[in-house]
């Protein structure tokens, strides 16, 4: 009698990798994890800083490098005032060369399902005309919401998004931020929980280093919100570092600026440091910034700024202080490294388990 072996899915990952630099690869990396997908092969495409490729026994990733990442300021300026001028919509036109990426590389592999993780709106539209070609499953994870404050003016892309969500098996949509338009889908969509990578398993000799990384944007999180922070004369005896879009700047005081850096090596500096800064963007509804779940993998004290009161998700993991608590240095100074060393992450956060949302896709292909 011949064995029931279950047949290998293909699955297409389009938007996010584990191995991508891009804040959406925490995400790829906790979810789409080898152990969670034993049954699977799956292939990652997704833009990045610069293309590389990289192949396992269980999956192979293909990095693309932006069709407009490497242009210089000025060109990017005169872009940006011409797609306002004549409202043109640049996720739409790149979405036209990932669509023959993706057809290439990937048209004739026997593709079984297409994820697609947004991310980037260019990709998430790649990714559905690959998956209708095909004829075959379409689910789509929703990170942000694209257009969120454009939603309500009937903006173009509406119309787009409408045909992701008719052809779409299911529609999954972060619980901790808005859900999708389009009402008359409601039926495929489901919320999760950003996972929560696994939590690193030990602790080099900290730091007295506070860091930062990250982008940021006039109006939606100011380099000038870290202010009230580094100003504090009660905490001196720290040494803030700061890795964003600004670049090397002046140091104030014990302020250094530097420019961003790839994942793995934000990874071993924030492993050195004392304590990570998360910072809530001051218009999104969004309620947690995925800086706060990153650090909260890597065993980090937390300082929140522009998140108010504390969260619910905030008050369960006891290493999160605010900014402007008048007790911060004597806060930071009780917490022991064995401490964050033996918190039991999933234990506090079981809804955040990687293993739960990798099974919720999967129920979905």
């Amino acid at each position: 009698m011949t064995p029931n072996v279950e047949k290998q899915k293909r699955i297409l990952v389009i938007g996010a990798a584990p191995e991508g630099s891009l804040a959406v690869s925490e995400l790829a990396k906790a979810t789409f994890s080898s152990d969670n997908w034993k049954n699977s092969f799956l292939n990652f495409y997704c833009y990045d800083i610069q293309e590389k490729r990289f192949s396992d026994a269980d999956h192979e990733t293909f990095l693309e490098k932006s069709p407009f990442r490497g242009m210089r300021h000025w060109p990017i300026r005169i872009l940006r005032k011409f797609k306002t001028m004549l409202r043109l919509d640049t996720g739409l036109a790149s979405s036209k060369f990932a669509q023959k990426r993706i057809g290439k590389l990937y048209g004739k592999s026997k593709i079984d399902a297409v994820i697609a993780v947004g991310g980037l709106f260019s990709l998430v539209e790649a990714a559905f005309h690959f998956a209708r070609e095909q004829n075959i499953p379409f689910t789509i994870i929703y990170v942000d919401p694209f257009t969120e404050s454009q939603y309500a003016k009937g903006h173009r892309r509406l119309k787009v998004e409408k045909r992701w969500l008719s052809y779409a098996t299911s529609v999954f949509y972060d619980a901790d931020g808005i859900k999708p338009p389009l009402n008359e889908f409601d039926y495929k969509k489901k919320p999760f929980f950003i996972p929560i990578s696994d939590p690193v398993a030990c602790l080099p000799d900290l730091e007295p280093i506070i860091i930062y990384g990250g982008s940021f944007y006039p109006g939606l999180r100011d380099v000038n919100d870290l202010q009230p922070l580094i100003s504090r004369k009660d905490m001196k005896n720290y040494r803030f570092h700061v890795y964003s879009n600004l670049g090397i700047q002046k140091s104030k005081g014990t302020t250094s600026f530097f420019s961003s850096v790839e994942k793995n090596q934000f990874n071993d500096l924030v492993a050195k440091s004392m304590a990570l800064i998360v910072i809530g963007n001051k218009t999104s509804q969004k309620s947690q910034p995925s800086k706060f779940l990153y650090g909260i993998s890597q065993r980090k004290i937390l300082i929140g700024i522009n998140l108010g009161q504390k969260k619910a998700d905030f008050s369960r993991y006891p290493f999160y202080f605010d900014s402007l608590d008048p007790n911060l240095p004597q806060e930071i100074q009780k917490v022991t490294k064995d401490e964050l060393l033996s918190f039991d992450v999933y234990g506090a956060f079981p809804e955040r388990n990687p293993a739960v949302f990798a099974q919720q896709i999967q129920n979905s292909l």
